[in-house]
């Protein structure tokens, strides 16, 4: 580190302490300043609110008793009017009495100064039509088409007055003022006055507010422009400001610089419509900015005089020391002092000086004596160099590993045993880490150094024990005592390692011996058990004969769960058959179902076996035909079946087939017809054996097996019949409605399609299908000339056309197989902004399947042709679709009823 003289040491001490007494009065002006700044700043902008509120309350006031005033004054003078219009109608009598009502006026406030033309009347007609009026725009005008003031104004009784508040009709501040009353005749007549002057009301407002020099007010009109001709201009900011204003109905506040501040506000009533500005200019506040900024200076020049002054000083404090500090130097070569200081007249400087002389007189006497202590102490390093060197040896020589470790893992010290047994040199170690020893990466490595870490952190000696792989690949085993070791200010880890690999496998040889005793005396107790077991024989055999009546109970539970599924598909039948079978039959270890095909056979589902192998072969059917018709054990089936096989066919299936000892087999024959066959199997390997209580069980899976093939087909023909009944109503329907032929197919189509994507069951795709055929089979209670009624329906017609949904659930409620078709047609008109009938429910209250009906009957109407339209294009009727989503369609269904008509390209 470089030294620096002692006058800099002065110079930087002085020019802190000066930064620091500059930065505390900045400090303490910037906080009387801000203050300051704070009181007159928001004490400013208090008046500045204050006057804004003051001024647009006080001006709402004026005009409010204004207008209570001149409404006064029309009242009377329309009910004077009225009653001498009883007496007189003649023109010129009527011009008359107008001069005295606009004279009455003209008077009431001399402050308005209203002109005659800001004065007009009208005579309005029983049609709301103007025939006679002052103001010719007007003439002709019908103010009927106002339906509610013309509402109000038919409503009065004869010589009633109808006074209406203050009109600012096109936002320019210039108000109006409108009374009527009816006449005796059933006419009306109607006062209306027109305000041009409200500036002159407002600017008297402005003035008194304006009178203080820093606070200016403008106003403008609600197309931003000025009042009172002023040259002012707003830019498109101010202009968006003003409209924030009227958005927030808040005061806007923007600073235009440190002393000045503009408001904005907006204010509108049923008086009138302005936008204000107000400009401040805080100048005090820049004065005394100023006047603290002046006080600032004259602070820094008295600052700099007092540091030319205290550097004078210093300077003659320095002089001495220095020459003090030449003569240091020179006395450490020639061990001789001339300073030849005079007198300097400071007591501390002058006892320096003395005491330096001092003990220079005392070093020199010391040479001689550092001398022969540096002798000595060089003797005695040599002696340490010894000993460390004896150390060294000794620890080479120890069997064990012997090394010092940091923190970090990095090797300080190791001996030639650790160093040899690594394949390294000790001078190998100097600076290696764990890391790189053992090569682990960055994730490993403070978890293979957390037990040095622990010792050095702990200050603990621990043991521990791990291993390690040599070059031969033989596991050695080490024992680890760690001792925290102390070198000044660090801590290391001194490890001692011992090879405890063949104490362990003593140690582990011992333990064998023992288990094998263990394991004699085991075999002794399970002689004595097989002497327990012959006694429980007997109890073995009413135990299989409980399993007998539970297996029984399985098969009955069996049989009424199937009969509950008769209408599952016949692959998945068939496959719970098999696993049903296999949990009853307790020597089974494998089986496997299968169906006939037209040609080949197709494999259901195995156990054991490869299924997906098996699938993917092409056997005749005629492999498998002279299988028995009724349950039957076979010995060596795969034998059996494989010279049936081709050479290609044979080798895939005997891969895909465990080895078999036996097998109970059956093919399954419903009406002379072979529709299934089904086999369990035992492992070649297994030492069981089909019993004939097994046989007799699996009869009776047989017999279920053909019970459900019957069931099955008995309910195809029921869905024949039914189908042919819905097709026989959809014929009636459009025979009944000639513009519907083809809708029910393609709504039912349509419909499974959007089910479909929107990931409904089978059944209840199933559903959607028969509710479109049926969805407007309700019609048929509608009279024909209704349905085909070319022209626009008449309210009542559209009311009978609204019942067919309810017509239609009537007809098919009472089915139990329909009755829940009947209910998605009684919804399929409903709306999810609940506009839609019979019941308007919302969009949570809608059945999904009846939601779907909505969107495909409206997409196949539009497109279809009408009594009373053509149809629509495809582009029209997407437009429709998508444009009603979320009103008249469910959105879920909307989403991906488009989604089917772009993948699909329907038309």
């Amino acid at each position: 580190m470089g030294k620096i003289s002692l006058e800099k040491v002065f110079n930087q001490q002085l020019k802190r302490t000066l930064i620091v007494v500059i930065i505390i009065l900045i400090l303490i002006l910037a906080s009387i300043l801000a203050i300051v700044y704070k009181y007159i700043y928001n004490s400013e902008r208090q008046q500045a609110r204050t006057s804004i509120d003051y001024f647009f309350k006080n001006t709402a006031h004026v005009l409010k008793r204004t207008e209570r005033d001149y409404n006064q004054q029309l009242k009377k003078s329309l009910v004077n009017f009225t009653k001498d219009y009883t007496t007189s109608k003649d023109q010129a009598y009527l011009n008359q009495k107008m001069n005295d009502i606009k004279s009455e006026i003209y008077q009431l406030n001399e402050g308005h100064k209203l002109q005659v033309k800001d004065v007009n009347y009208y005579f309005i007609n029983r049609q709301g039509l103007i025939f006679a009026t002052d103001y010719k725009p007007d003439r002709g005008l019908d103010l009927s088409q106002a339906e509610e003031f013309w509402s109000q104004l038919k409503n009065l009784e004869t010589g009633e007055v109808l006074l209406l508040p203050f009109d600012d009709e096109t936002l320019t501040s210039r108000l109006r003022l409108y009374a009527y009353v009816k006449l005796p005749d059933g006419n009306y007549f109607e006062i209306g006055i027109l305000f041009k002057n409200l500036q002159k009301i407002l600017l008297q407002e402005i003035k008194e507010i304006n009178q203080n020099p820093n606070f200016k007010l403008h106003l403008f009109t609600y197309e931003f422009d000025p009042l009172f001709n002023e040259d002012q201009k707003l830019s498109k900011e101010e202009k968006e400001l003003l409209k924030q204003s009227e958005r927030e109905k808040e005061l806007i506040t923007k600073a235009e610089s440190l002393f000045v501040e503009k408001y904005y506000q907006a204010w509108s009533s049923k008086y009138g419509n302005l936008y204000g500005v107000v400009s401040i200019n805080h100048s005090s506040l820049n004065v005394i900015f100023n006047l603290i900024l002046l006080l600032f200076v004259v602070i820094i020049i008295a600052i700099y005089l007092a540091h030319q002054k205290i550097n004078q000083k210093i300077e003659e404090i320095l002089v001495p020391i220095q020459k003090i500090s030449q003569d240091m130097n020179n006395f450490y070569k020639t061990q001789e002092t001339n300073l030849n200081i005079d007198d300097t007249g400071i007591t501390e400087v002058d006892d320096i000086i003395d005491n330096y002389i001092n003990m220079a007189n005392e070093i020199g006497a010391s040479y001689e004596q550092l001398e022969a202590y540096s002798e000595e102490l060089e003797h005695k390093n040599k002696e340490l160099e010894k000993n460390k060197k004896r150390v060294r040896k000794i620890i080479d020589l120890s069997p064990n590993h012997i090394f010092i470790k940091d923190r970090q893992g990095e090797y300080k010290l190791v001996n030639q045993t650790h160093a040899q047994f690594f394949g390294k040199s000790v001078e190998d170690f100097q600076g290696l880490t764990e890391q790189e020893l053992y090569q682990l990466d960055e994730n490993k490595i403070d978890e293979f150094l957390k037990n040095d870490r622990q010792v050095i952190d702990d200050r603990n000696n621990q043991v521990f024990e791990g291993h390690v792989i040599d070059d031969e690949g033989n596991k050695i085993i080490f024992e680890t005592t760690k001792i925290p070791f102390v070198e000044g200010d660090e801590t290391y880890v001194l490890a001692i390692a011992r090879d405890i690999t063949e104490q362990r496998a003593a140690k582990n040889r011992i333990k064998e011996q023992k288990e094998e005793l263990e394991a004699s005396y085991q075999q002794l107790e399970a002689y004595n058990k097989e002497i327990l077991e012959l006694n429980q024989n007997l109890e073995t055999s009413y135990q299989e004969r409980d399993a007998l009546v539970k297996k029984l109970e399985k098969l009955i539970d069996l049989t009424a769960e199937l009969s509950r599924e008769t209408l599952s598909d016949s692959q998945e039948f068939l496959s719970q058959l098999l696993h049903s079978a296999f949990e009853i039959i307790d020597e089974a270890d494998y089986g496997s179902v299968y169906s006939f095909g037209e040609q080949h056979i197709e494999y259901v589902d195995a156990i054991g076996h490869d299924l997906e192998a098996l699938q993917s072969l092409d056997i005749e059917n005629e492999v498998f035909s002279s299988n028995p018709t009724e349950p039957q054990v076979i010995k060596n089936i795969t034998n059996r079946t494989e010279d049936r096989l081709d050479e290609q066919v044979q080798e895939v299936f005997l891969d895909a087939t465990r080895p078999i000892k036996e097998t109970i087999v059956f093919a399954l024959v419903v009406d002379g017809e072979k529709r299934a066959g089904f086999s369990l199997d035992i492992a070649q390997e297994s030492e069981a054996e089909f019993s004939q209580q097994s046989v007799q069980i699996i009869e009776a899976f047989n017999s279920l097996a053909i019970s459900f093939y019957i069931m099955q087909n008995y309910n195809s023909m029921r869905s024949d019949f039914q189908s042919q009944i819905v097709s026989s109503l959809i014929n009636l329907l459009e025979v009944h409605d000639q513009y519907t032929k083809g809708h029910s197919e393609n709504v039912a189509r349509l419909g499974t399609k959007v089910a479909f994507e929107l990931g409904l069951s089978i059944e209840e795709i199933n559903d959607v299908y028969w509710a479109g055929l049926l969805h407007d089979i309700g019609k048929t209670v509608v009279p024909k000339e209704i349905l085909n009624k070319p022209g626009r329906l008449t309210e009542a017609e559209y009311e009978k056309i609204k019942k067919h949904p309810v017509w239609g659930y009537k007809a098919l409620k009472d089915s139990e197989q329909l009755e829940d078709i009947a209910e998605y047609i009684y919804h399929h008109h409903e709306r999810p902004n609940s506009q839609g009938y019979p019941e308007g429910l919302s969009e949570v209250e809608t059945p999904l399947i009846s939601k779907i009906l909505s969107v495909v009957d409206a997409w196949d109407a539009m497109r279809s042709t009408r009594s009373y339209r053509e149809p629509l294009s495809k582009e029209k009727a997407l437009s429709e679709i998508i444009n009603n989503r979320g009103t008249q369609f469910s959105p879920q269904v909307v989403d991906a009823f488009l989604k089917i008509i772009k993948e699909n390209n329907i038309s």
